[in-house]
């Protein structure tokens, strides 16, 4: 069984991500000196109707290594046998690099598992990575 993830940048809706199963490792983003979860700390429309009020311009974090290993160990728990992680372009934020990082540590920690780990680079942002 696949198990289908993204990071929190691909800006699909709830319902398509409680459809499909989808999990996704969430980027942090900083505004005006506070610091959010994305999609929970904060929402996308929040993110926007706040912008036009904001000082500096905000900032975010990708999320670590850890934190797709926690999803990757999620899915196996789950009964999965094989991940498909879609990240946002790596020309535009480390995210991509930090699933590879996690699927390293994963593959050097279970050097037995049969579980297969596909990290994508979508080569875009938003709705294209989703």
């Amino acid at each position: 069984m696949i198990k289908l993830m993204a990071d929190s940048t691909c800006d699909l809706s709830q319902e398509i991500l409680d459809r499909y199963d989808i999990s996704l490792a969430l980027f942090s983003v900083t505004m005006d000196g506070e610091t959010y979860q994305d999609r929970i700390g904060i929402t996308p429309d929040e993110f926007y109707s706040r912008m036009e009020k904001l000082a500096n311009s905000p900032t975010t974090g990708m999320p670590s290594p850890v934190e797709y290993l926690k999803i990757f160990d999620e899915a196996i728990a789950s009964g999965h046998d094989e991940i498909l992680c879609i990240c946002m372009s790596s020309g535009t934020s480390g995210a991509y690099q930090s699933a590879m990082l996690a699927k390293s540590d994963f593959e050097e920690s279970h050097p037995d598992s049969l579980v297969k780990i596909h990290i994508v680079d979508s080569q875009s942002m938003s709705h294209g990575s989703g």
